[in-house]
């Protein structure tokens, strides 16, 4: 999975951060037991205080919005559209964080299947 933020507002943003930082690739085992419960159960899983306002995943295309409760007192925005294929995904996420740290990005991501896992990677 290779994601991108292309825009990142920070309060106080330290000097030196960037409002586009590097692009990252990651690895990400997901088993077929996993991606049969859908993103729903993923946020579960990341052990996150969300709120799912809407979610579409049919006909190639998603999209999705929620709030999610973090740690100190904050709260986090998201819209997310995208489009995906059995095998791959591309999205653009907008997301707002209000509190003690407010900020706001936007982040690409592109994704594909590399090959089987078992979980134990």
């Amino acid at each position: 999975m290779k994601t991108q933020v292309s825009d990142l507002k920070m309060a106080n943003m330290p000097k030196g951060v960037s409002p586009t930082p590097p692009a990252q690739t990651n690895s990400i085992c997901l088993t077929a037991e996993q991606a049969a419960k859908g993103p729903a159960e993923l946020l579960k899983q990341a052990q996150s205080d969300c709120t799912v306002k809407s979610a579409t995943f049919e006909g190639g295309k998603v999209e999705s919005e929620l709030t999610c409760r973090m740690p100190g007192d904050m709260t986090m925005h998201s819209k997310t559209k995208g489009s995906f294929t059995a095998t791959s995904f591309t999205t653009d996420q907008e997301m707002e964080m209000t509190g003690a740290h407010p900020m706001s990005q936007k982040v690409d991501s592109e994704g594909r299947h590399i090959g089987a896992c078992d979980g134990a990677e």
